[in-house]
């Protein structure tokens, strides 16, 4: 959880699986995922993200929507937060303010409505891997290819 956030937040990067209602595509997406209470959770995904494209199929035929977030509940008691100053690291801290100032100047064009900048819908470097200087970090994967799921639920007996 972030210090200072407004919410109690598991985080922005939280691994979510959702399925378009139309078809057999499986999205994993990372999106923000607030805590409500011991049972239920919220998520905010930003316009045009593939789960949001779901989310929107299935409200609009008043049909609930399966998110998954493959995270057994045992790990997150493992996790230590920690607390660290930024100002211990500068690099992290240049790369922070960059992409700060990139964001905040996309989002000024977004909410001027910039036909551009709504097409480009902050497809930058977050979700393609790369720090605002070009770098990549040390772990970042793009694409990643999960197994179809295996339908376990009990079929219903034939009719005769």
């Amino acid at each position: 959880m972030a210090l200072r956030d407004g919410g109690r937040y598991l985080g922005t990067g939280v691994c979510v699986i959702t399925k378009d209602p139309d078809s057999d595509w499986i999205n994993m997406g990372t999106y923000r995922v607030m805590i409500h209470d011991k049972n239920h959770t919220g998520l905010y995904i930003s316009p045009g993200k593939h789960g949001r494209i779901h989310r929107d199929k299935a409200f609009e035929k008043n049909e609930p929507l399966c998110m998954l977030f493959p995270v057994p509940h045992a790990a997150l008691e493992t996790i230590e937060p920690e607390i660290l100053d930024l100002d211990d690291n500068p690099d992290l801290k240049a790369q922070t303010m960059a992409w700060k100032q990139r964001r905040d100047e996309f989002m000024k064009k977004f909410y001027a409505k910039d036909p551009m900048t709504l097409k480009e819908a902050w497809q930058r470097f977050y979700f393609i891997g790369k720090m605002p200087d070009g770098s990549s970090p040390p772990r970042h994967v793009h694409k990643l290819r999960l197994d179809v799921p295996v339908d376990k639920r009990k079929k219903p007996a034939a009719k005769p």
